[in-house]
């Protein structure tokens, strides 16, 4: 190799951070942030997770205690209808549909990219880790806080990207 970029560098602290701890969580600072984690699908064969939002310490906070239960042999089964508490919240885990893996919506960029990079092959599979607000109502019930709405665009049905005003000077390679 004659040169290590930017993008092997990140590429090289994924891979360290995954055999470290079964995954890495990216975290993406935008109007409405969002974190989700690379390399479950390797280590625990389990789908992806991503959260939108919270702070990156709060994304990856939440994400690293559904990857606790996971280790311990809780299973959440993915679907609205079965919430759970997480850390003292009412959470579940919604299926991802494949089109969010892929441009111009990809929001596991760079989950796609270290299996790329990896020379792995992989199912596109992820689960979104949705919260309730501070009366244990979802995005999807009417009674969901107004304050709060908007931050959690849901991956489970067509529709929920917008692409933001800074992706058209974007290049994806």
């Amino acid at each position: 190799m004659d040169s290590f970029t930017p993008s092997d560098q990140a590429l090289f602290e994924m891979d360290l951070a995954i055999a470290r701890s079964d995954f890495y969580t990216a975290a993406v600072l935008d109007k409405t942030p969002w974190a989700y984690t690379v390399g479950l699908l390797k280590t625990l064969q389990h789908p992806e997770l991503i959260v939108f939002g919270l702070s990156p310490d709060g994304g990856h906070g939440g994400l690293s205690a559904v990857v606790d239960e996971i280790r311990s042999g809780r299973v959440h089964l993915g679907g609205r209808d079965r919430p759970f508490t997480l850390n003292g919240v009412s959470s579940c885990l919604i299926p991802v549909l494949e089109e969010y893996w892929k441009y111009p919506c990809d929001y596991l960029l760079g989950a796609s990219h270290y299996y790329a990079a990896t020379g792995a092959s992989y199912d596109p599979r992820a689960l979104q880790l949705v919260w309730a607000d501070e009366q244990g109502h979802f995005p999807w019930n009417p009674e969901f806080s107004s304050d709060l709405s908007g931050r959690q665009p849901l991956l489970d049905r067509r529709g929920a990207f917008s692409p933001e005003p800074w992706m058209d000077r974007c290049t994806w390679s």
